[in-house]
């Protein structure tokens, strides 16, 4: 060996990689050492040696030995390969915070899916449950208008059979509320009435605690449907509002009719006043030779009727019992109508929170959960990579950057899943349409080259079927260039 001289010049380029390659030898001899069957022979493992105890001296090697280490250097790496000194030295120093790190960020996607995931089957059974109590309502609602349509066509037919009887025409007062026929006719429309009355109550107040709960669990959205409704308003509660001020008005003037005149004397002083009218508009026409007498008989008609409507016994009381019975039929239309006012104001309100679920679990469903389950499977797959290069003694940090961007492709093709999820069958009978969109996004971000590489096929597919393309053109000169010389050499050797 030649011993080096002592200067002050950098070390040549070779000298550097010479030097680099052999403490790169010591790392395969150790790997091969303790990990390969096949043992190497020993005179590989005395030059790898030997150059690295003149290094370690800081002796030159000649020309001879360094084809010699370079001979036996490429032995031992055919012996360990695809075992590398730089995959062992990132095994041994980074491998270990490498798999920690991806394994705190998989943890973190999984624990922030789980939490998307419960929040989006929990709003996704309340828009369940207020569409089925919404639709519940819808049916109340009508079976409570058909028994008012009942109610109101009884009572229509007792008005028109009583409205012809002379004690209607004289008093202007029904008397049939009173009797057992109305009774017995109106016993089956009340008691269904309040059947459904008291069902509509109960469903009500479970669409406002439902309601309630949905408006919680889509605060963050919410504003931006309530932005939407401003200023918006339904015509059926403005319809409510005005039927309610008319009976209001109403129930004020029967009121004050009743505090103006408690017993029903005041009515019955009125009612005689019209009787001296009619004795002396009759006296006068029983004097007048030119009177017609149909209006003499008329008169006499009413007469005697407002007469016998004034002597009948306990007319006070039914006078008073006839308004405080259409002051409570008052009230309770305006009851109901507001009642229906306020369901109408809840169904609004029910509508907003199923609108503003609707908004959210679509976001969740067609953009965030894809998104993380792509992200969840690509973290998956590279946690197994890496556990399989750690066995293997195959990490570098080249294989880390492989592993971000399978990450980010992982998300993408998970969102490339939700926004081409309606592609997908919703019958439950086949295989595909059983999968659900989230779990095919994780398999697609597990499996990125099948994804992409079918992408491509099928890109490649519709390329080559394309007419006028490149390929085909080229293609088909090809083919004329072969046949073209194929001719060529038939001729030639024709000719020979």
């Amino acid at each position: 060996m030649v011993e080096p001289t002592e200067n002050s010049k950098p070390k040549p380029m070779s000298r550097k990689l010479f030097e680099e390659a052999v403490d790169n030898a010591q790392y395969l001899v150790a790997y091969a050492a303790s990990k390969c069957e096949t043992s190497s022979d020993g005179n590989t493992i005395k030059t790898l040696i030997t150059a690295k105890h003149l290094i370690d001296d800081n002796q030159e090697e000649d020309a001879e030995f360094e084809a010699k280490f370079w001979l036996a250097y490429q032995h031992i790496w055919g012996l360990v390969r695809p075992v590398t000194a730089e995959s062992i030295k990132a095994t041994e120093n980074k491998a270990r915070p490498t798999v920690k790190r991806y394994i705190i960020f998989t943890v973190s996607v999984l624990i922030l899916l789980l939490i998307l995931q419960i929040y989006w089957v929990v709003g996704n059974q309340l828009t369940n449950q207020l569409a089925d109590l919404l639709q519940r309502e819808t049916e109340l609602s009508q079976e409570i208008s058909a028994n008012r349509a009942e109610y109101s066509a009884i009572e229509i037919r007792f008005k028109q059979n009583e409205m012809d009887s002379e004690g209607f025409r004289t008093s202007g007062v029904y008397t049939f509320y009173f009797s057992p026929e109305w009774e017995r006719d109106t016993l089956e429309n009340l008691s269904t009435k309040a059947r459904l009355e008291t069902d509509l109550a109960s469903l009500k107040s479970q669409l406002e605690r439902n309601s309630a709960i949905l408006l919680v669990w889509s605060n963050p959205w919410k504003w931006l449907i309530e932005k939407s409704f401003e200023g918006t308003t339904s015509a059926d509660i403005d319809q409510f509002g005005l039927q309610i001020a008319s009976i209001s008005r109403l129930i004020d003037e029967t009121e004050k009719e009743l505090d103006a005149d408690p017993d029903g004397s005041m009515k019955i002083e009125e009612a005689r006043k019209q009787i001296d009218d009619l004795q002396k508009q009759l006296k006068k026409l029983e004097t007048d030779p030119e009177a017609n007498a149909d209006q003499i008989l008329n008169l006499r008609s009413q007469l005697e009727g407002l007469t016998n409507w004034v002597n009948q016994p306990g007319l006070p009381a039914q006078i008073i019992s006839q308004l405080n019975q259409d002051l409570e039929r008052l009230k309770e239309e305006k009851t109901s109508l507001e009642r229906q006012q306020r369901g109408n104001i809840n169904r609004e309100t029910s509508r907003q929170a199923q609108l503003a679920a609707q908004f959210v679990l679509v976001i969740l469903q067609s953009y965030l959960l894809p998104l993380l389950y792509g992200i969840l499977g690509a973290g998956t797959s590279v946690l197994r990579s890496l556990s399989r290069e750690i066995d293997n003694v195959t990490f570098s940090e080249e294989t880390g950057i492989q592993h971000l961007l399978r990450i980010s492709l992982g998300a993408l093709a998970g969102i490339m899943v939700g926004w081409f999820s309606f592609l997908l069958p919703n019958e439950t009978t086949s295989f595909i349409g059983s999968v659900s969109p989230l779990a095919i996004a994780f398999l697609v971000g597990y499996n990125i080259e099948l994804f992409f590489s079918l992408m491509d096929a099928g890109i490649n597919w519709v390329n080559k079927r394309r007419p006028g393309t490149p390929s085909s053109d080229s293609s088909s000169s090809t083919k004329k260039e072969d046949q073209t010389a194929v001719s060529r050499d038939d001729s030639t050797s024709s000719t020979t």
